[in-house]
């Protein structure tokens, strides 16, 4: 027995469409501010254990 929204015609909500990469790129943005913050603190902590020398 057919079932009544199978005949329905398949409608994509485009709102649907531009949340889709909204919502990747705030997640890899997040991803990316979390590593350079990261980095960025393991590069105080090298300095201060280096003594402020740099590395030849």
């Amino acid at each position: 027995m057919p079932r009544p929204w199978d005949k329905l015609p398949l409608v994509i909500d485009v709102s649907v469409l531009r949340l889709l990469p909204l919502t990747l790129i705030g997640w890899l943005d997040h991803r990316e501010r979390e590593a350079l913050a990261y980095l960025i603190e393991e590069n105080r902590l090298l300095r201060r254990q280096s003594g402020g020398r740099r590395l030849s």
